[in-house]
């Protein structure tokens, strides 16, 4: 079962079973006597169990994701009653959910989303695979999963996986790192890099690690760290060497999986963004929202004259967007493009000096 963290940040999602353990794997509990469910941690550490799938009848549920914590996508087995399982879409609360991809799955392993995409790693009667699901956020039930090409499609369990765009003439994610505890082939027992290259995915290193399994990290520039678990333990592996180099970082072991315990999931702690986070004394932001599907207006009070940078980031932390105003002593009003961002949560920054203040909107 793995881990994720909302698109928004505010709360992580675990997928599970609403019952006592059983001595028999839960896998093969009926979901009336084990219920598949979403459990729902804010950044108070307050648990709330009541998302029931009403599906995975028989089979195992492995991920879930959300964008907001209302609008939850969960992921699992399809063996035996293929329209029970798979991949599925419901709402934060309900008793039930619904099927979402048109592809055949027997299985998945792991829900993510990155740059406004909800990916997927899976495996079929033939393929084992991370891919696309749709557009953005499907909640259809016609979503066609796009496999990643130049991935392995055998000998490969694709458990955690972390996306990022390390360059900017490649558009979107471009570099994936996948933890893939297999036993055989090319990336087994490893964490492994590959980039987007014209329009394959090529293999740059396999860094090794025994049964990887949750996998997360942070962006910073050209570096992505990583933090890891495994059946040993929790990892970090900083990998400076941008698109499509191989990684020349060992990893290092942060923790020992203590005994009778192991670490699978893994995702960083939920936060809570207010709707305005200030800590400049000279810009008062009054409103943030939007004007028209390509504009965002920004209406902030300056106590003084002067020149504001302007930055929209999304959740993760990557500029998306800079611009200056000069601001007069008084009300401001400036519209800023959003023509090209996807539907999601981003955070508006104004920036004076060495102050700042920071909004977030939903694009709608």
């Amino acid at each position: 079962t793995m881990l994720s963290l909302s698109a928004d940040r505010r709360y992580l999602l675990l997928p599970g079973y609403d019952t006592d353990e059983f001595t028999s794997p839960l896998v093969f509990i009926t979901a009336a006597l084990a219920p598949r469910i979403v459990a729902r941690v804010d950044k108070n550490e307050t648990i709330n169990t009541s998302t029931v799938t009403g599906a995975f009848d028989g089979e195992a549920i492995e991920g879930a994701y959300s964008t907001d914590g209302n609008s939850i996508w969960t992921l699992g087995t399809a063996f035996s009653a293929p329209a029970s399982g798979g991949l599925r879409y419901q709402t934060f609360g309900s008793a039930s959910s619904t099927l979402v991809n048109n592809n055949p799955l027997i299985g998945g392993y792991n829900l993510q989303a990155f740059n406004n995409q909800l990916y997927a790693s899976y495996y079929t009667n033939s393929i084992t695979a991370i891919g696309a699901i749709g557009n953005g956020f499907p909640t259809g039930a016609t979503a066609t999963i796009t496999q990643l090409p130049g991935l392995p499609v055998s000998s490969f369990t694709p458990l955690g996986f972390f996306m990022a765009d390390l360059d900017a003439s490649v558009p979107g994610p471009d570099v994936i790192y996948v933890c893939d505890p297999d036993l055989n082939g090319i990336t087994a027992n490893s964490i492994t890099k590959f980039s987007l290259v014209g329009s394959a995915w090529v293999r740059n290193t396999s860094v090794a690690l025994t049964s990887p399994r949750g996998l997360t990290g942070v962006v910073n520039g050209n570096t992505v760290t990583l933090y890891a678990t495994s059946a040993t333990g929790f990892h970090s592996l900083v990998d400076a060497s941008g698109y499509n180099n191989a990684v020349t970082a060992s990893i290092t072991n942060l923790a020992t999986t203590p005994g009778n315990a192991t670490f699978k999931g893994i995702a960083f702690a939920p936060s809570d963004f207010p709707t305005s986070v200030r800590n400049i004394e000279s810009i008062k932001v009054n409103k943030v929202y939007q004007r028209s599907t390509n504009e965002l207006q920004v209406e902030f009070t300056s106590t003084k004259s002067a020149t504001v940078t302007i930055t929209i980031t999304d959740v993760s932390g990557k500029q998306l967007s800079s611009s200056s105003y000069r601001a007069a002593a008084g009300v401001n009003a400036t519209a800023l493009n959003i023509s090209g961002l996807q539907k999601a949560v981003y955070l508006v920054t104004l920036i004076n000096g060495t102050e700042k203040t920071v909004s977030r909107f939903l694009k709608q």
